[in-house]
């Protein structure tokens, strides 16, 4: 339908020529292209729908056949020496899937929804990178102004979620490869860094930190930590919690760890400020259950303040209590500039989970 309207527009274009009729000049021609045009769109766009259910409900088909309840049992299916007699079915059904989705990708190239939905099929049948990539593509596609079928709210929250797990079963299996190796990595021949370090960059990844820099969040690894740590200038104050007992440094300075007392406040001062580093005395009270008094939380700030610097006049306090408003005193952190790294939990409270959970 679209070539049709592309030549009844060239043919129009030359009779306009012929008869010397105005590009402005309106002209009944015009009314009929764009009567086909809005026709087309309505057409395609319901094509696009139909194809999207048709899609959806082969996958449903597929996963049915494979059993989407066991993990184990799709592993066995799709192992190389598996001897069921099932196997020629469901790899023929797999070959139709994939075809529908190759489809609709080549003639939709704006089409989000479908790289986020052929991402997750990747993801289900165990082909992690394949998975990013078309997660990634989805999103880039859903940013472009002329996307055709755009992410849900959802599903932009959601593809981030499928990243970071491809991205760690990824890491888990290349740190199960490396264990298997018996080789000493440090008599190879390399270029670049040495294997050691290269190692220990992958193994740093295991580590996941969260920082607030200057009121944002940020998800960073134990390489970048490490990064922050050690190149940190004169006015960017770090505070660790990741290494044991809080501490704090700027530049080449490092303070005393503080007492476990005196980190687990501090911990609940920045856990509890707003992206202005401040919270309310109240707060802090509730996060104790009531067993800080107002008098108690400002004598142990002041006794915090004592671990900063004491030659920087721009640095030597932490904490400041704000009483203007007696009811609700403020608890503010002085500085500006800083990076406030911690863990999230020590200990994770698993849930059960079917990944396998129609998308």
């Amino acid at each position: 339908m679209n070539k049709d309207i592309e030549k009844f527009k060239r043919v129009y274009e030359r009779l306009r020529e012929q008869l010397g009729i105005e590009s402005s000049e309106e002209h009944p021609f015009q009314e009929v292209i764009s009567e086909l045009e809005e026709a087309t769109k309505d057409r395609d766009d319901k094509r696009a729908e139909e194809r999207m259910r048709r899609l959806q409900r082969s996958k449903r088909e597929y996963f049915r056949k494979v059993d989407p309840n066991s993990r184990s049992l799709r592993e066995r299916i799709f192992t190389q020496d598996s001897q069921t007699h099932e196997r020629p079915f469901i790899e023929k059904k797999k070959k139709e899937l994939e075809l529908q989705f190759r489809q609709i990708m080549r003639d939709e190239p704006l089409n989000a929804v479908v790289r986020y939905r052929y991402g997750y099929f990747q993801m289900e049948e165990l082909n992690y990178s394949k998975a990013v990539r078309y997660f990634e593509e989805a999103q880039r596609i859903n940013k472009k102004l002329n996307c055709t079928l755009p992410l849900s709210e959802a599903q932009q929250v959601k593809v981030h979620m499928y990243i970071g797990f491809c991205g760690g079963q990824l890491l888990k299996s290349s740190l199960e490869e490396l264990s298997k190796s018996d080789k000493n990595f440090e008599m190879l021949d390399t270029e670049g860094r040495t294997m050691g370090k290269a190692l220990l960059m992958l193994m740093n990844e295991r580590e996941q930190y969260f920082a607030i820099v200057n009121g944002e969040k940020h998800t960073i690894s134990l390489t970048e930590y490490l990064r922050y740590k050690d190149n940190l200038d004169e006015k960017c104050l770090l505070i660790s919690e990741v290494e044991g007992p809080t501490f704090l440094k700027l530049g080449e300075w490092q303070s005393k760890t503080f007492t476990p007392a005196y980190s687990k406040l501090t911990h609940l001062i920045l856990q509890n400020a707003n992206k202005r580093g401040v919270t309310t005395v109240p707060d802090i009270q509730t996060a104790v259950e009531g067993r800080y008094t107002l008098s108690t939380i400002e004598r142990n700030i002041r006794r915090i303040n004592e671990y900063m610097h004491e030659d920087r006049t721009d640095y030597n306090s932490l904490f400041t209590v704000d009483r203007t408003n007696p009811e609700v005193p403020k608890i503010k952190l002085v500085p500006e500039n800083y990076i406030y790294i911690y863990r999230e939990a020590n200990e994770f409270d698993f849930t059960p989970l079917n990944i396998d959970e129609e998308e």
